[in-house]
């Protein structure tokens, strides 16, 4: 939101790679009218990867991305090959990721100008990652912690209860008495 400070790790990516989900702070790659000349956007596909649309969901090579940090109404429209995508001229909602690149949207998907717009964007134009927002003096909300990050690909839930195995038997002394006594 306009006021909104953001506290960036610049160190971040000097010593590990861009991850998907990470929020991150890169240069546009010429100078812009408007003046604004840095976004911050989320990382959805790394080099390689191919980002798809369908029916207002995203996935990544094949898998569904679910993203917690989306309203639930959210819906994320589809595009037209961008520049610099790897793909076919008549690729509609698909992008191959090239190397060193990363795809980025933004969390409000219906009025984010993005990678579905402008392309892939070069790992050399990320400036760090988002650690935090502060909201201009006088506004009520608090500053939001790190962004959480979108999973490709729900992981099985563990079994409720004891884990699988044989039934367990108490130990004799905690079991109860044969009935009728004395069989």
């Amino acid at each position: 939101t306009d006021g909104d400070r953001i506290v960036v790790n610049k160190l971040s990516y000097r010593l590990h790679e861009v991850n998907r989900g990470d929020v991150v702070v890169f240069r546009r790659a010429m100078s812009q009218p408007d003046g604004i000349n840095e976004l911050i956007k989320r990382v959805i596909a790394l080099p390689g990867e191919t980002v798809e649309v369908v029916d207002g969901r995203v996935y990544v090579d094949g898998g569904l991305l679910l993203e917690p940090y989306l309203t639930a109404r959210d819906s994320t429209g589809g595009f037209a090959l961008p520049p610099g995508c790897i793909g076919t001229p008549d690729s509609i909602n698909r992008c191959t990721v090239p190397d060193d690149h990363v795809f980025v949207m933004g969390d409000n998907r219906r009025n984010s100008k993005d990678s579905r717009l402008f392309g892939p964007v070069a790992e050399s134009a990320t400036v760090g990652r988002a650690l935090l927002r502060e909201c201009p003096p006088g506004d009520p909300r608090p500053p939001s912690p790190a962004p959480r990050r979108g999973t490709l690909r729900p992981a099985p839930r563990p079994p409720r209860g004891r884990p699988p195995g044989p039934p367990r038997r108490p130990p004799a002394a905690a079991r109860p008495p044969p009935w009728p006594p004395g069989r």
